[in-house]
């Protein structure tokens, strides 16, 4: 018995072949063959196969895969899609697609059903429940096989979604600072080119959104030969923090800025461009420029009249020693004069005072310890025997750097006009407005068993840390 195919009326078929040998009275042999159409047998077969190995292929698939009928009852699903719902194979196979919409949304997953039924084929990221109750996301591939059997794929994308809505929460967010920030912000390609800009910094340079995604940073900067090594920097992944320099606005006028910038990369660590945020100081530059010349002609003036000051105090000095010696033996009239020499000192001291303090304000403020300060200011002073208590701890202050020297003339007039000082104490109290110093001092009287104290503000500074 074998298998052979045959042709009938253009058509190959496929058979059985048997074959009998046979032998009559006269002793001869013959083969006697019989042919068999086993075509629909065969097909019948194959088709099994074919649908063991589709089962196969679908139970073993990733993706949820549902049958479902023309009513959107399940008729057949594979593991994978009892693993997204949470629902054993029999409890899928009780219940319809409108089973595991959202009731409070059901309308999108009945139009996706609906689309397949009219088109054939739908694509949608839906939302469905699951078991337990909670809401889950779905993309969903859906092909019609008949006029009642409907076949769709189902990967669960919850946790794709999710990372979506917080990264658009979160771009919304930083969205919403980039925007209404009152400092320019820029952000450029790797090829200096303008690609993003918020409205403060279309502002500051004069351009229309249009117009400044046209340029580049050259187009802008007034000293593009200064500030190249910046962009070297920053193009190596470098940053910059309060960097100084100058840009032309549309209209041609320079103004200053203070740019804080970083590199922006990508996955790999390539720089791929930059964000800039950008602070005009023109009008405070025109400030401290202004209040410098002021200062300069301040300090010629003071020193001029320092000089004059001094010249008249050398003869006024010398007067008073002739004075004294005519009026050798006349003590009220020497006393008179002592006091005037006296008068003298303290006028130069003052004339001395004055030449610290002409430079005040000419040099930035800078952040400084007060309890590191006061002890400088008092480093220069004969202190060894006065116990003193600086009760300011790690406070900083925003001051010009002659702080120091204020500290010290204080001390040096607690010591001169304050008797007999045995103790100094100074301690801060923070305020609404900044912060106070108190300065104390503890003074021996006249009489030995008698002490009293002293206490005032020394100042009120609002800029503190």
């Amino acid at each position: 018995m074998g298998q052979v195919f045959c042709g009938c009326a253009g058509q190959r078929r496929k058979t059985s072949l048997y074959g009998v040998r046979v032998s009559d009275s006269d002793g001869a042999t013959t083969v006697r063959i019989t042919f068999s159409d086993i075509s629909d047998i065969w097909q019948i077969a194959a088709l099994a196969e074919s649908e063991k190995r589709l089962k196969s292929y679908i139970d073993n698939a990733p993706d949820g895969v549902f049958i479902a009928d023309e009513a959107g009852r399940y008729l057949e699903v594979n593991p994978a899609a009892c693993r997204i719902t949470g629902y054993e194979r029999e409890e899928l196979l009780a219940m319809h697609i409108p089973d595991m919409l959202p009731p409070e949304s059901p309308e999108t997953g009945e139009t996706h059903f609906t689309e397949v039924i009219k088109s054939g084929h739908e694509y949608g990221e839906l939302q469905f429940l699951h078991k337990d109750g909670s809401l889950r996301y779905w993309s969903v591939d859906a092909v019609r096989l008949s006029a009642t059997r409907f076949m769709g794929f189902a990967k669960d994308i919850t946790e794709r979604k999710v990372s979506e809505e917080a990264l658009r929460q979160s771009e919304e967010k930083y969205r919403g600072i980039f925007d209404e920030s009152v400092a320019a912000v820029y952000v450029f390609d790797n090829k200096k080119n303008f690609i993003n800009s918020n409205k403060a910094g279309l502002d500051l340079l004069g351009y229309s959104r249009e117009e400044l995604l046209q340029l580049s940073i050259p187009d802008v900067d007034a000293d593009p030969v200064v500030v190249l090594p910046a962009h070297q920097e920053l193009l190596s992944g470098g940053r910059l923090i309060n960097y100084e320099h100058r840009l032309r606005r549309k209209d041609g006028t320079i103004i200053s800025v203070i740019n804080n910038s970083s590199p922006l990369m990508d996955h790999h660590g390539n720089v791929v461009g930059m964000i800039s945020t950008l602070i005009d100081i023109t009008e405070r530059r025109k400030a401290e420029d202004a209040l410098r010349r002021v200062n300069q002609k301040l300090n010629v003036l003071s020193q001029l009249t320092r000089t004059e000051l001094t010249s008249q105090i050398f003869l006024l000095d010398g007067y008073v020693e002739m004075a004294k010696s005519y009026a050798a033996g006349q003590d009220r009239i020497i006393e008179a004069l002592q006091k005037g020499e006296k008068a003298i000192r303290l006028l130069r001291g003052t004339i001395a005072y004055s030449k610290d303090y002409q430079d005040m304000g000419v040099t930035p403020p800078v952040w400084q310890n007060v309890k590191r300060t006061m002890l400088f200011g008092l480093s220069h002073l004969p202190v060894s025997n006065i116990n003193h208590s600086l009760e300011t701890e790690t406070l900083e202050v925003f001051a010009d750097p002659l702080l120091e020297k204020a500290c010290q003339r204080l001390f040096e007039n607690s010591l001169a006009h304050g008797g007999h000082v045995t103790r100094i104490r100074v301690w801060h109290a923070v305020t609404s407005d900044g912060v106070n110093f108190v300065f104390r001092k503890t003074m021996v009287s006249a009489s030995p068993w008698r002490r009293r104290s002293r206490s005032f503000c020394m100042m009120g500074i609002p800029v503190l840390r």
